[in-house]
């Protein structure tokens, strides 16, 4: 089964809408809002950590898990301490990462798109072509769930991509910028 551009590019959005509502913490001021057309309430699911590596996926994604994709020295780059929670958020095999400040929370997720690969995200307005990562293919998706989120997304083949999605407050440069230091880090983990 493929998944369509549309599909994807609905699954990005509603990943970074998904994301802006977690982000939204007692402490910080303002309201959540979910783009038109995307449930307000993407009801991500934990995913029960895996003894193997194996799958019947045919993605050369397959054998990856999305919290193994950033190292602790990774991690420490990003300030982020601990483990990621695993999730599934559209089409994605996500880890997310959350430091809590003292004014905001921000959030680290690195996607593995199995079945969707760049081409999924054409079309948006909010994309915008980066310098390719590591002679990877980038494009990068600002506010795609609203003011202070970002992902980058690179190329793995035609039909599976990874990518980093941030959201820091308000603030969608500090995002863009933390999301291609993300997933910079993350390539290398990458076939």
């Amino acid at each position: 089964m493929t998944t369509s551009p549309r599909r994807a590019r609905t699954a990005l959005v509603v990943t970074c809408a998904a994301l802006t509502l977690a982000a939204c913490a007692d402490t910080t001021t303002g309201t959540a809002t979910t783009p038109a057309g995307i449930p307000s309430n993407p009801s991500p699911t934990k995913v029960a950590p895996s003894t193997t590596k194996t799958s019947t996926n045919s993605s050369p994604l397959a054998a990856l898990k999305p919290c193994e994709l950033l190292t602790d020295a990774a991690k420490s780059q990003l300030g982020i301490t601990g483990s990621g929670s695993e999730l599934k958020l559209g089409g994605a095999r996500t880890c997310e990462y959350r430091i809590r400040g003292e004014n905001e929370t921000t959030i680290f997720s690195a996607q593995l798109w199995d079945r969707a690969g760049l081409s999924s995200l054409s079309g948006n307005p909010n994309n915008t072509d980066v310098p390719d990562i590591a002679g990877r293919k980038s494009i990068q998706t600002a506010q795609g769930g609203g003011a202070g989120t970002c992902a980058v997304s690179i190329s793995v083949t035609d039909h599976a991509m990874a990518a980093a999605s941030v959201v820091a407050g308000v603030d969608t440069t500090k995002a863009c910028q933390l999301a291609r230091q993300t997933v910079e880090l993350m390539e290398p983990q990458l076939p």
